[in-house]
């Protein structure tokens, strides 16, 4: 598992169009990407809560990700973003989940989930922290492999649409299961 620490210096603002770290402009990554003003990161999580409440500290949080999958143990697909669009004050943005097995096939998905509907916006420099996730669960039968998981995230206010992607990786079945 690893550990992300320091993730959240990472801010967008306007003038860059894209995610910063220390000012300076960040490429897109299949994880985290920009439209214009709008970025968006997709982290995985087994320790959703732990994740949750490092998030609601003040200081900088240290937040448990995965790319790892334990069989019936959940894994949660949480989406962060900057820069949503606000129309008298407020952001109209929504997310959408898939998941695809290591076959290519969808395992899983969820459309026009909440990203951030009818609230103010967070400040220019200000990531928030969807509404909506998206959790998994590998059962005994399922393929062991890399599993996919997009999210697009759309901010309806600006017309503007991110497309970001995880993987994580499945082991084989316990011998005996």
């Amino acid at each position: 598992m690893k550990k992300l620490i320091l993730l959240f210096a990472l801010i967008a603002t306007p003038s860059y169009a894209q995610w910063n770290q220390d000012g300076k402009p960040v490429p897109d990554e299949p994880w985290r990407k920009s439209n214009g003003p709008f970025g968006v990161m997709l982290l995985l999580s087994d320790e959703p809560e732990k994740l949750m409440a490092d998030w609601e500290k003040p200081e900088t949080p240290q937040m448990s990700i995965t790319n790892v999958a334990t069989r019936g143990k959940p894994i949660i697909a949480f989406v962060f973003f900057v820069g949503c669009k606000p129309i008298d004050g407020r952001c109209q943005s929504t997310v959408d989940f898939t998941v695809l097995r290591p076959d290519g096939s969808v395992y899983g998905s969820s459309e026009g989930g909440e990203l951030w509907k009818g609230k103010p916006a967070p400040s220019e420099k200000q990531i928030g922290l969807s509404v909506a996730n998206f959790g998994i669960i590998i059962e005994p039968n399922d393929p062991a492999g890399t599993y996919t998981v997009k999210a697009v995230a759309h901010d309806l206010n600006a017309a503007r649409s991110v497309e970001v992607q995880q993987v994580f990786t499945v082991s084989e079945k316990p011998a005996g299961k």
